[in-house]
């Protein structure tokens, strides 16, 4: 039996930069407000797709604050549809990304010696706008 080769593949990501705000009174957060800004390109040439998240995250009292920015590089082969390439771009891929997006963040704020800051989990297909340049 031969093996298929994913036709949508991710190669890896990397943390392109983070920051940290913590005001000396923060002891717990309460509400956050997270927002997310994503954008991706397509090199059709490459059959590569990079995805860049940046997720802003804020808690209500304004005592805490990071902002991470991630970059995912995903490989396709066979994939011209353009309704398939829209779903795996502006779903998969950041369904993909997420969890390391949140696992960096729950390491970050648990290291900086206040209490740790898990983001829950999110459906992108229904949430997430993702802006999408094309490069030939």
């Amino acid at each position: 039996m031969e093996a298929q080769v994913a036709q949508f593949s991710f190669e890896g990501y990397r943390i392109a930069s983070a920051s940290i705000n913590i005001d000396p009174s923060f002891e717990k957060p309460g509400a956050l407000n997270i927002g997310f800004n994503v954008k991706g390109l397509d090199n059709s040439k490459m059959k590569t797709f990079l995805l860049s998240i940046v997720t802003e995250i804020n808690d209500e009292e304004g005592k805490v604050s990071c902002e991470i920015k991630l970059d995912g590089k995903f490989k396709y082969e066979g994939i011209d549809d353009p309704k398939v390439k829209k779903s795996l771009f502006e779903t998969n891929g950041p369904a993909i990304l997420f969890p390391y997006i949140r696992a960096y963040i729950t390491a970050l704020t648990s290291l900086s010696g206040i209490p740790a800051i898990t983001l829950p989990t999110i459906n992108f297909a229904k949430s997430i706008s993702v802006e999408i340049n094309t490069q030939s």
